[in-house]
């Protein structure tokens, strides 16, 4: 279960930010879903409270701050 959805749409996050913390069912442990690039939220496909078994509940786009991006 999503327990907590820690960013909203069009807000920049950094590699290792925590997106949302997500609950399992068997063992009732908290985990939090973490960032795997810098970049920006284009779309959250889920909401707090929500069962999610394999869908994604967010997309990010990579984005480069820098003058160059290689």
């Amino acid at each position: 279960m999503i327990t907590q959805i820690n960013v909203t749409v069009g807000q920049r996050v950094k590699r290792g930010d925590v997106l949302a913390l997500v609950e399992s069912n068997d063992s009732l442990r908290t985990y939090p879903l973490k960032a795997p690039i810098a970049g920006i939220v284009l779309q959250q496909f889920a909401s707090q409270g929500e069962y999610r078994l394999i869908k994604p509940l967010l997309r990010c786009k990579k984005t480069c701050w820098k003058a160059r991006c290689w």
